[in-house]
């Protein structure tokens, strides 16, 4: 049975003046060139495990993380919504029509002097 004394990793051992019948108390042998005790093959298995399943897995990890973030970083903001005329943005077409307006020039003439280039050339206009 596993939980028996003297069984796994360290030999049981009795002292010199201790009775045959009484229990034997665990002690860590000395390990002789190229003897292995079964917690120091478990150590290199473990090893072998973080150096060949979980050393890989951290570096595509890291590699995903790096695309993503440093070589090709998400946009600081969401796309513009609006009309983008002149260096502002303009959330309605009646704030770009009153900005027209304060240089002169009516949306409708602004619509005409400007063809979409997504709608085949004409504006929807405001009324």
């Amino acid at each position: 049975m596993i939980c028996e004394p003297g069984f796994g990793l360290w030999p049981m051992r009795r002292a010199k003046n201790q009775r045959p019948g009484a229990a034997a108390a665990p002690a860590l042998t000395s390990i002789v060139a190229g003897d292995e005790t079964k917690f120091e093959k478990s150590e290199r298995a473990m090893k072998f495990l973080a150096t060949f399943l979980i050393a890989p897995a951290l570096s595509v990890l890291a590699l995903a993380l790096l695309e993503t973030r440093v070589i090709y970083p998400p946009p600081a903001n969401g796309a513009t919504k609006g009309i983008v005329w002149g260096g502002h943005t303009f959330a309605t077409r009646a704030d770009f029509a009153r900005w027209l307006r304060s240089r002169g020039v009516a949306y409708r003439v602004w619509v005409r002097r400007h063809p979409s280039p997504y709608t085949g050339g004409s504006h929807s206009v405001a009324r």
